[in-house]
């Protein structure tokens, strides 16, 4: 295969992501995938693109939740704060919607997207608490101009069935995608634009110096290229190690069912206690505890738990008994990878210290998607030039892999 500008190890939203913003702007980059584009987590999220005010809302409201994992996506030690990489969720939120056009012009593919309202719904119990101030504050506090409130009329008159401790709900917008196609989409896109995918498993890098010059397949080829990205989501770890780096990371299991009801449901998330139920623009429904679905492992064991599938549906089915009679689709889920210590949404973007043309793009967890447009772009830019974009040099600053 001859010299390209960018190899890039692993083909997920991520990697195919800075793949496609690399091709907008003229660099040619190879993407190694050792299954095929979209297979792992990338292609079997919830694919929810969070209001970003919201983020910085659960962070000021944050309580430590009690779970089999010990994971809590909102915990922020002293002193960090997701503010220093907000920044990649808001650019992705707005730019998703033309980002879908572009995708069915270059990639040819219809990525589902959608904007929906997202309703964390709150009992007589809740309301008794905090005032209906107190509880919107946050959000109002964080920027969220387009949160709003919901009575029990509202949210009955959307959802007949809804069990009757929930009495309230607080609203705000919500984008979203089919996961598999948008990764997907990404990827042909970034062909389109001279990128190419090619099926292999990176077993080690030839260097020279301090710069990488080609990434080892088990096949016994030699991939060279100007620069080198790690955007192996769990995988980055082993494949680092080749280049004689350590990634630390925890490796997460999460789950999800997705449903079909009869009649369908609004295009409307519900979100209660720990369980989203969220429909799709195409229909379906996926069910998913939060935080309960996130089970530590020790090994890349991606096996399924029927336990927690069977406890979802019962848990969703109590909440909306409209769900009562859905039919089971899919149980699915995968491998995501965080930091070993909070805050777990911190990804790892930047270069690697030790080489001059290294890069990593790994640690997004279950919110590769939502920050991908932006985490994309971003590496695309800094790759191109040399340099961190000025509008986000902070920002990768806060996130670039340390020695």
């Amino acid at each position: 295969m001859p010299h390209c500008d960018v190899v890039i190890v692993g083909a997920g939203v991520i990697g195919s992501s800075i793949a496609y913003h690399l091709g907008k702007r003229g660099m040619h980059s190879t993407v190694v995938e050792r299954e095929s584009i979209g297979t792992r987590a990338s292609g079997k999220a919830w694919a929810v693109i969070s209001y970003p005010p919201t983020l910085l809302a659960e962070e000021m409201v944050h309580s430590t939740v009690d779970d089999a994992a010990g994971i809590d996506f909102a915990e922020m030690p002293e002193g960090d704060s997701v503010a220093n990489w907000l920044y990649l969720f808001s650019s992705s939120y707005e730019r998703m919607p033309d980002l879908a056009l572009e995708i069915l012009e270059r990639g040819g593919i219809d990525i589902e997207y959608g904007e929906s309202p997202n309703t964390l719904l709150l009992t007589e119990a809740d309301i008794e608490r905090c005032s209906r101030d107190d509880l919107l504050a946050p959000y109002l506090r964080a920027g969220g101009i387009e949160t709003g409130w919901l009575d029990a009329s509202q949210l009955r008159e959307a959802f007949p069935s809804l069990e009757s401790k929930w009495v309230a709900g607080i609203t705000n917008p919500e984008g979203q995608v089919e996961s598999y196609k948008f990764t997907l989409g990404l990827a042909q896109a970034a062909e389109r634009l001279g990128a190419r995918i090619k099926q292999g498993d990176a077993v080690g890098f030839a260097t020279r110096g301090d710069r990488i010059t080609g990434l080892k397949l088990a096949s016994g080829e030699t991939l060279e290229a100007d620069h080198f990205v790690i955007a192996a989501g769990p995988w980055s770890r082993p494949v680092a190690s080749h280049l004689g780096i350590d990634v630390p990371m925890q490796l997460l299991m999460t789950e999800c069912v997705r449903v079909e009801v009869p009649g369908g449901l609004p295009f409307q998330t519900l979100v209660a206690g720990d369980y989203w139920i969220i429909p799709k623009l195409n229909g379906e429904v996926i069910l998913s505890p939060y935080v309960g679905s996130l089970s530590l492992r020790d090994d890349f064991d991606a096996s399924l738990t029927d336990e927690l599938r069977l406890r979802t549906v019962s848990a969703c089915a109590e909440i909306l008994p409209a769900l009562e009679d859905a039919k089971l689709l899919e149980h699915r889920g995968d491998l995501l990878a965080i930091p070993t210590s909070a805050p777990y949404q911190k990804p790892l973007l930047g270069r690697i210290p030790q080489w001059q043309n290294g890069y990593l793009a790994t640690h997004f967890g279950g919110l590769g998607i939502n920050m991908s447009p932006a985490a994309g772009e971003l590496m695309a830019e800094f790759i191109a030039t040399g340099r961190p974009p000025l509008r986000a040099a902070q920002t990768l600053a806060h996130l670039a892999p340390r020695n």
